[in-house]
């Protein structure tokens, strides 16, 4: 095997080898605030022994059990509260650490699954969207040619949020508080309108044989209109097209 074989070899395996480290990674952030709940107290009973051993604190020995004792529990109770107010994304959600009064701003922190973030009480509130493509149909729509052909048009499609910090925060500010359905029905009105217009612009023999260029004009034209509000087409199929006679 050549010097440019192994390399390559090399670079095929690195992946792999991210590949299983990664239960370790999700373990460890899982368990983050329990491995520093056990490092506080190890340092805390070693310093406290140190100290009263060279009479820094002034405590006698009979006092150095309840005093370690004492300084333990209030370290576990910080770390514990600490831990309650970190808040980890799940693989396929964002977090939003939005502001007291709860209006979305520019500078509001987002992280993606499965990054974890602070959330303190009386100070954030904490917004939670789901990453994952969620699929909608459109049933019959009805749309006229530029021949003046109606056509009847079955269609499916898949939507989502965005990539990017921005995305995530416009449709937080738009849909965080909306109910699902409502959602769909602000996609399906827009897919709607993109094939209709786009249908308006063609003949039957321009799409009817062929309808991958109408599914990507419409996938195209809807995901520009909703992207001021932080979603985008995930993808757009056509299904049955009836023309009438």
């Amino acid at each position: 095997m050549d010097r440019d074989e192994r390399h390559d070899r090399d670079r095929s395996d690195q992946p792999r080898g991210r590949d299983r480290l990664a239960p370790l990674q999700a373990l460890a952030r899982r368990h983050a605030s329990t491995f520093a709940m056990a490092a506080l107290f190890g340092l805390v009973g070693a310093a406290t022994a140190f100290a009263t051993d060279h009479g820094v604190l002034g405590l006698t020995p009979d006092m150095q059990a309840p005093a370690i004792f004492v300084v333990i529990v209030i370290l576990a109770l910080v770390v514990v509260y600490a831990g309650s107010r970190t808040k980890i994304a799940g693989p396929d959600e964002a977090l939003i650490r939005i502001g007291r009064s709860g209006r979305i701003a520019d500078s509001d922190k987002v992280v993606r699954g499965p990054g974890h973030i602070v959330v303190l009480p009386f100070v954030h509130q904490l917004g939670r969207l789901s990453l994952t493509a969620r699929q909608i149909r459109l049933g019959r729509t009805d749309a006229v040619t530029s021949q003046g052909v109606k056509v009847a048009i079955e269609s499916e499609a898949a939507y989502k949020v965005g990539d990017g910090d921005t995305s995530v925060r416009h449709a937080a500010e738009r849909y965080l508080r909306t109910d699902i359905r409502t959602v769909d029905d602000v996609v399906r009105n827009i897919l709607e309108g993109s094939l209709r217009s786009i249908v308006g612009t063609l003949t039957v023999e321009e799409f009817t044989p062929d309808p991958d260029s109408l599914q990507q004009a419409v996938q195209s034209a809807a995901s520009a209109d909703l992207e001021p509000t932080g979603l985008t087409i995930d993808n757009f199929t056509i299904g049955a097209i009836t023309a009438d006679e």
